[in-house]
């Protein structure tokens, strides 16, 4: 088992990867669990390339019903539509990044984040924006997102 660590993933080769598993005793190289770079490498040919398990339908019976889960390291919401579509937006808000739902699962009708307020509908669209009336037009139309409040 090779047991030297490369320090940046542009130094890490397919067969150095290979070696870091020794299949007759089932032992890993240490690297594995504690690499940065290995650990970015992982992402990036592993969860930027293959189909992720989110959640199973069964889990979202009713319009509204969500689960949230990570797709990578990004924090996601799988939630069931009005018209039993089922859509997956990030948990974060455009403002500040703040998470927009700290549950596991459950039922909800929009999703607010806690640190200003604005609020999400069950598609990810923004759909409020507290003070909105006197703020700075760069909040009502923001840019790259297609939102536009009313």
């Amino acid at each position: 088992m090779n047991t030297s660590t490369p320090q940046s993933k542009s130094l890490w080769s397919d067969q150095q990867i290979l070696d870091m598993v020794n299949e007759e005793t089932g032992r890993l190289n240490p690297a594995v669990y504690s690499d940065e770079s290995l650990y970015e490498l992982e992402l990036e040919r592993v969860f930027g390339r293959s189909w992720l398990l989110l959640g199973h339908e069964s889990q979202l019976k009713k319009p509204g019903d969500f689960v949230t889960n990570y797709m990578g390291e990004d924090p996601v919401i799988v939630v069931r539509q009005k018209d039993g579509s089922i859509k997956v937006f990030l948990n974060q808000c455009r403002h500040r990044g703040m998470r927009i739902c700290r549950a596991d699962a459950g039922n909800a009708k929009a999703f607010t984040c806690t640190y200003h307020g604005w609020a999400y509908d069950t598609g990810g669209n923004l759909v409020s924006v507290p003070f909105e009336k006197g703020t700075p037009p760069v909040w009502t139309a923001l840019p790259g997102t297609g939102d536009r409040l009313t």
